[in-house]
Formats: structure tokens, C-alpha cells, sequence
């Protein structure tokens, strides 16, 4: 019985029957991996397929029903298994952005899929991996009702082929935190005061919205001037992503001039 397909570079692949571990291989540079178990019975068998990545991290299982005749090899091909998948955070602040991130094929497009489990919602996001099978998504939740949600991701490469779904992860999204003032007034703005310029009325501060934070290069909770240029690239490099929404910053759904612009209305903020 030979498995041949595909994961992320160096990945640890197990192969299980009954819950006994009948083998392992290590994936090459590209993440193609190839495993003979041999002498095996003929008859029907249920083998379980999973990927261990170079952060220790195991992908889910995958299941495979066979049927093997005597004295002939069975192969199965073109096997994608399925991503990693992690979470920077778990409780999240609405409109708050988080990380989701992971290790699949090399230069495969990832889809997220995330599911309300309090209340109706779904949606799909992708991203795209990179040179050594990372992949990453800043996933904006300004448009999530508070509420818990579950979400798993899938890999699709450039063959056409597709994967079965990744671990299944769950988060919980909260009321967003609003800081109090000074006064002890909540959500009362903070004002800059220009000191020792009697005369000058105080302008609020506008607070940096979630969705642009991605972008605040040093942390900031300001873009400054000074960040423009590293700011502006990524924008640019998110907007020529096929399916990444990030650089969707009105949560129309859309990355077009619109997003550009409410990105350079915020530079100084």
C-alpha cells in the first residue's frame, strides 16, 4: 500500500491503522512525501493519514477506506493533507483584529471558513502560502455580532487538488473594551494640549479603528507620517492578493480606491 502526495516542507507524516502507528516518512524541501507500508493482508483496511509541521504542530486526521488484493500494489495519489492551523487569540475584542496562521503546501491558496455557533454566520476567506509553507491571516472581526465562533481552514493547490478540512479551532468574540477617561467618563476623548500656548483650544485624538491597526508599522496606535511608505506598500501587496480582505478597511467586502483613501485619511492619526 503506497501514499504519495503533498504537505509542508519537512512535515512529519504518520500513517495509523486500528489507532497503531504502521509507519512514518518526512516530507522533502518541496513537501512531497511518499510511504510504502508493505506486507499487507488483502481485504478491506481504514488507514488515518496525518502531518506533523516543523512547529510540532499536527494537522488533523484523514481517512482512507482500501480495498487491497493479493500481490497487486495499491496507491493513492495526489494526496493534500491538511493545513495546520493556530490562533493568536481566542477572546477577542469586537472590531478587534487577530492572527490565524499555519503550515501547508508551498504557494497553495488556504480558505478560511468561519461559522457563527451562537447565531447565523458564515464566510470564507483565503490567503496564500509562502516559499516555505507558511501562511498567514489577519482576520478583521469588525463585522461579527459578539458571539462565539468556530473556524478551519482547507488547502487548495495549483493542480486542482484539495484537501480535507484542517483541526476545527474555536474563539469568542467580546464586547470591546472602552477606555475611561480621566474624568472617569467612559469613551470620553482624550485631548492633546498644546502646552505652554495659552490660547490654543485642545483637539481630540482620534482613535486608530481596528481595522487599521494592521497597518500602525511600529505599535503605536497612531499611522505617522513617518510610516507612510512601509504602510502604503502593504497595502498594496494585501490588495494584489487573490481572496485577502485585509486591505478592506470600509468592510464593504471590496478592496478598491475607497479602502486606499480611508488609509491615507488616517496618516497622522
Amino acid at each position: 500500500m503506497t501514499f504519495s502526495g503533498k504537505t509542508s516542507p519537512l512535515a512529519q507524516v504518520s500513517f495509523l491503522e486500528s489507532g497503531a502507528v504502521l509507519g512514518t516518512t518526512t516530507a522533502n524541501t518541496a513537501g512531497d512525501f511518499n510511504k510504502s507500508l508493505l506486507l499487507q493482508n488483502p481485504g478491506l483496511h481504514t488507514y488515518s493519514v496525518f502531518t506533523t509541521d516543523t512547529n510540532g504542530d499536527v494537522s488533523s486526521t484523514v481517512n482512507y477506506s482500501v480495498s487491497l488484493i493479493n500481490g497487486t500494489e495499491t496507491t493513492l495519489s495526489n494526496i493534500i493533507l491538511p493545513p495546520t492551523i493556530n490562533l493568536s487569540a481566542t477572546d477577542i475584542g469586537q472590531g478587534d483584529t487577530f492572527k490565524i496562521s499555519g503550515l501547508t503546501v508551498i504557494a497553495s491558496t488556504v480558505t478560511l471558513f468561519i461559522n457563527g455557533t451562537s447565531h447565523t454566520y458564515s464566510t470564507s476567506v483565503g490567503t496564500t502560502s509562502e516559499a516555505d509553507g507558511t501562511w498567514i491571516y489577519n482576520f478583521g472581526t469588525g463585522g461579527l455580532a459578539i458571539g462565539n465562533y468556530n473556524i478551519y481552514a482547507k488547502t487548495n493547490t495549483t493542480g486542482g487538488y484539495q484537501s480535507e478540512a484542517s483541526e476545527i479551532l474555536n474563539f469568542k468574540i467580546q464586547a470591546a473594551f472602552t477606555p475611561t477617561s480621566a474624568a472617569g467618563t467612559p469613551g470620553a476623548p482624550t485631548t492633546a494640549v498644546a502646552v505652554g500656548e495659552p490660547g490654543v483650544t485642545p483637539t481630540p485624538e482620534i482613535e486608530l479603528p481596528a481595522l487599521l491597526r494592521f497597518f500602525d508599522v511600529d505599535g503605536s496606535g497612531r499611522i505617522e507620517v513617518s510610516e507612510i511608505f512601509e504602510s502604503v506598500r502593504m497595502w498594496v501587496d494585501l490588495w494584489r492578493r487573490p481572496f485577502v480582505q485585509t486591505c478592506d478597511l470600509n468592510n464593504d467586502h471590496v478592496c478598491n480606491i475607497i479602502d486606499f483613501s480611508v488609509l491615507m485619511y488616517y496618516i497622522g492619526y
